[in-house]
């Protein structure tokens, strides 16, 4: 008596398995991107309750009406560099509040008086946020 598997036996195992992995595959690749995305959202949406926290704040120099700024996977920055001089006090102070900020999606903050607008938005059908005025 002869012991051990036919190779028929072995082929068959091994397109079985070849089957559950392609399968797997996609499936966890599509895991890790849905991760990154919402771990990319929740940075961007506390960047945006910290651009509205310092909209408030008496002792930071506000940047004036359409100013924006934008977060991308080499940190914040204003999209104008005449911005970064002008408000340097005001990006020091949200780079401290959200220290390691960095996004794969490129997200742009825009700032209108006490309101701020994100784009693309953070939830469908929302497409900005308010400070309370001070």
């Amino acid at each position: 008596m002869n012991k051990g598997f036919s190779l028929v036996e072995l082929i068959v195992v091994i397109a079985i398995m070849a089957i559950l992995v392609g399968v797997a595959v996609p499936v966890y690749t599509q895991y890790i991107s849905s991760a990154e995305d919402s771990v990319d959202k929740q940075t961007a949406g506390e960047v945006e309750h910290a651009i509205a926290i310092l909209l408030i704040d008496p002792e930071i120099d506000s940047p004036a009406d359409n100013v924006q700024i934008k977060l991308t996977s080499q940190g914040l920055k204003f999209a104008a560099a005449t911005d970064e001089t002008t408000y340097k006090d005001f990006m020091d102070e949200l780079k401290s509040i959200v220290p390691n900020a960095k996004s794969d999606t490129e997200y742009t903050f825009t700032i209108s008086g006490y309101s701020v607008s994100v784009n693309p938005p953070l939830v469908k059908n929302e497409s900005s946020s308010t400070a309370p005025k001070a």
